[in-house]
């Protein structure tokens, strides 16, 4: 498999585990990884994410909802 499909592959292994809601160890005994090879792609991943100016391991979104607010009147 060449690498950028290696690549891929565990970005969408870490996407599944983001969403798990377990920790790395957790993860990795539910889906018979090995956690060192786990690191290893999470490192590698980070590592190519900087070289491109990217923060994560792939596009990310924050949601904020506003559900109320509050005016705060200062009266001199």
């Amino acid at each position: 498999m060449p690498k950028t499909d290696k690549l891929k592959h565990w970005e969408k292994i870490f996407d599944d585990w983001n969403h798990s809601g377990l920790n790395r160890a957790e993860y990795c005994r539910e889906k018979n990884l090995k956690l060192s090879t786990f690191d290893y792609w999470q490192g590698l991943i980070k590592k190519e994410s900087t070289k491109k100016g990217e923060s994560g391991t792939g596009p990310s979104l924050l949601k904020l909802e506003i559900s109320s607010f509050c005016v705060i009147l200062s009266i001199h």
